[in-house]
């Protein structure tokens, strides 16, 4: 009850702002997407888990969907294939299957998000975590066709994964530039 009547008075507070929509950028945010559209008549888009559905159709049914979170430790790929299941955002198991979890919990900057971060040595262990993983991905046949960014950490990030890997690979980056509730 206490959770609803805040979010009840942040879609609020929201809509007398003029926005016309509203988003976040966290995965965990998906649980939130039905009680936050029930309150409004703006278009609501709380998770970059949204664009799985999308991503299954318009990529080819052998590419795999890279999808990277802070941490792979707290939200595993059992944990994002039970969401997108539980959420109807993969239609079934090998759909789900198909997004690959990968988590920068190593990569210094994002293990402690509470301390200032490097932003060129983030940068390069990004990289770096998107190059193996899609060379494993490649060298099992199941050539990465996108790049999911689920973290609210991560969109900062997009245009330099985006960049390097358009370069690289031609795989596409799926991303949400955002304003929390």
């Amino acid at each position: 009850p206490e959770q609803q009547a805040s979010l009840a008075q942040a879609v609020s507070k929201l809509e007398s702002k003029g926005v016309i929509a509203i988003t976040a950028d966290s995965g965990a945010c998906i649980h939130l997407q039905r009680a936050v559209a029930s309150q409004t008549k703006l278009p609501v888009l709380l998770s970059p888990l949204l664009q799985a559905p999308l991503l299954t159709a318009v990529l080819g049914p052998h590419e795999t969907i890279l999808t990277i979170t802070c941490d792979s430790s707290r939200f595993g790929q059992a944990d994002l294939e039970a969401t997108l299941s539980k959420f109807g955002l993969a239609q079934t198991a090998a759909a789900s299957k198909r997004f690959i979890l990968k988590g920068c919990e190593h990569i210094p900057g994002f293990a402690e998000p509470e301390r200032p971060i490097d932003l060129k040595a983030a940068q390069s262990g990004l990289i770096e975590l998107v190059k193996s993983a899609s060379a494993e991905l490649r060298q099992a046949g199941r050539p990465c066709g996108a790049i999911l960014l689920e973290s609210a950490m991560l969109p900062a990030f997009s245009d330099v994964v985006r960049r390097h890997h358009q370069h690289h690979h031609g795989s596409h980056i799926a991303h949400t530039y955002t304003h929390n509730l």
